[in-house]
């Protein structure tokens, strides 16, 4: 069948076809329209996240040869991921552990992560003590950080 829509189905037509589709989006995804829906923990929770973020931009550039990611094998009913990223400019670290996927789990940070050292405090989704076990159920997880750091 036809498809509906401007013709004919040139350059023009697709940029306002696409122009449309923006402006719907923009109106869709205003958060301004949907305060109302927010949960104040996730919200505030989300913009510690984001705040971190930008305090870090080197977060967003390519790994370092010191950087490492873990995929724990066998799963064992968890999908437990972990991150630890070092500043390229001074003895900064962050650290992050997720439970992804499956059964609540403990785990042991100096197991999981050998080199971990000394000196962590977790950053978010609070800010306390790291503690050697941590506890995590489907979803859960955090971001540490050590050494010297913007925003920490």
């Amino acid at each position: 069948p036809p498809v509906a829509g401007p013709k004919p189905l040139d350059t023009r037509a697709l940029t306002q076809i696409a122009r449309a589709w923006m402006d719907d989006m923009h109106a869709y995804a205003n958060v301004a329209h949907h305060a109302e829906n927010l949960d104040p923990t996730q919200t505030a929770t989300t913009y510690a996240i984001r705040s971190f973020r930008q305090a870090n931009p080197w977060l967003a550039r390519n790994l370092s040869g010191k950087d490492t990611f873990f995929f724990r094998r066998p799963a064992n009913g968890t999908v437990l991921v972990s991150g630890l990223r070092h500043h390229p400019e001074h003895d900064g670290r962050v650290l992050l552990v997720l439970n992804l996927e499956g059964e609540t789990t403990t785990v042991h940070l100096p197991t999981l992560i050998p080199n971990l050292g000394e000196g962590w405090r977790r950053v978010l989704p609070r800010d306390d003590a790291l503690e050697d076990e941590v506890t995590l159920a489907n979803g859960e997880g955090f971001v540490a950080v050590s050494g010297g750091g913007a925003g920490w």
